[in-house]
């Protein structure tokens, strides 16, 4: 199963089920799971046809959403905010709600703003060192520690 940037795989999406869940119900969950948003029809139609025609496996669906240019533009920056300022992964109620004030008008620059002026930021990065936020840095990004 393919690793996605922001630490998500097939085996702990949201819908249990899969293999009881018709085409058009995967597409949808990807849709909420991925976009965080409801699916648009003719979105969630295309993909599900596909699926159903068997030109497409559900992993590449899975890769052409992450690879959208909505993806891109609305998930992965803030995805990337948490892993960078607060050397963690987003949890899903603070990715939601993030990506929500971005599609309301708040800018990223905004957005960068309040992780470096929030309590988490103060008590959990601020304090570290060169060395210590290098460590979590890596750890948090790329899962690893940093060569010497």
């Amino acid at each position: 199963m393919p690793q996605l940037s922001h630490k998500l795989t097939l085996s702990n999406l949201n819908f249990k089920a899969a293999n009881t869940m018709t085409n058009l119900e995967m597409v949808s969950a990807l849709y909420r799971d991925f976009l965080l948003r409801e699916p648009d029809e003719a979105g969630v139609n295309y993909w599900a046809g596909v699926l159903d025609s068997g030109t497409r496996d559900l992993a590449s669906v899975v890769d052409s959403i992450t690879a959208s240019l909505e993806f891109k533009q609305q998930i992965q920056p803030i995805v990337d905010l948490y892993n960078v300022q607060l050397l963690r992964p987003a949890d899903p109620s603070g990715l939601a709600y993030w990506v929500s004030e971005l599609r309301n008008g708040l800018t990223i620059e905004e957005i960068s703003n309040n992780f470096q002026v929030s309590g988490e930021f103060e008590t959990s990065v601020a304090s570290l060192d060169d060395a210590a936020w290098l460590n979590q840095l890596y750890t948090s990004v790329v899962n690893r520690t940093p060569d010497v």
